[in-house]
């Protein structure tokens, strides 16, 4: 009778030994290999190759925009917008929470609506600087204002004149490829205009300037002194232009 008691004692005794050995060996292989460290983050090469916008805005804030179907990743210097666009009117707007990104052509601005009625302006007048990947003018024109700061009275006969040039050899007589020729009529500054050219005659590698004067009589009344670069590069195909007066008696700018 005591020896099957004995037997079982012993194979008790077996198997409660065995058990410690496997959990003693399972706590070594555990404290021998650590837990696998996560990968360092990586940008993806999906996100590098999305179209991107950059900005430059009032006081130096820079804005990059990550385009997506329906979304961008702002990046107002160094703070992350995850942006839905929305149905707007006109122009083009990204909303995240109340921030609200706003844009008409190559201008926009990044606003905080958080209290109704007085939004909080985060960048202001940013002005597109590049584009990726680049693209060549769609429509074939410039769109852009003519403006001077002192209101001379100039009589409707006065001529506008626009001219695409360019500037790649600036120390050779540069090309003009287009030019816009109309009269001033009743018209206010900013003055409006639309520069048609060939977009065939653009090259990607060339940069691009617009001139404008205004002419009374053949004689040259207001010019541009500032070189407004257009279309290639990552410049714009609209651009708001100031003139300054000439001293047609001198036959120089004042």
């Amino acid at each position: 009778m005591f020896m099957p008691v004995i037997r079982l004692s012993a194979i008790f005794i077996t198997m409660v030994a065995s058990a410690s050995v496997i959990e003693q060996a399972t706590s070594s292989v555990t404290q021998q290999s650590p837990a696998p460290t996560p990968h360092p983050t990586s940008r993806s090469p999906l996100r590098l190759a999305l179209p991107r916008r950059a900005y430059l805005c009032d006081g130096g804030a820079s804005i990059v925009m990550i385009m997506e179907t329906n979304a961008a990743r702002l990046t107002l210097n160094d703070h992350i917008y995850n942006m839905k666009q929305v149905e707007t009117v006109s122009g083009t707007k990204y909303v995240e929470g109340s921030v609200v990104w706003s844009s008409d052509g190559d201008d926009g601005f990044l606003e905080n609506d958080t209290v109704a009625g007085k939004p909080q302006m985060l960048a202001t007048n940013c002005r597109l600087q590049s584009i990726y990947p680049p693209v060549a003018p769609a429509a074939g024109k410039i769109t852009g204002t003519i403006s001077f700061p002192r209101r001379v009275p100039l009589p409707p006969d006065a001529v506008v004149l626009v001219q695409l040039q360019d500037v790649f050899l600036p120390d050779a007589p540069s090309p003009f490829l287009a030019e816009s020729k109309t009269t001033l009529g009743g018209r206010q500054v900013p003055i409006p205009f639309i520069l048609k050219f060939d977009p065939a005659k653009i090259d990607p590698k060339h940069p691009y300037v617009v001139e404008a004067s205004i002419l009374v009589d053949n004689h040259l009344r207001f010019t541009n002194d500032t070189a407004y670069l257009v279309l290639t590069q990552g410049h714009p195909a609209k651009v708001a232009m100031i003139l300054v007066a000439v001293d047609a008696s001198a036959g120089r700018k004042p």
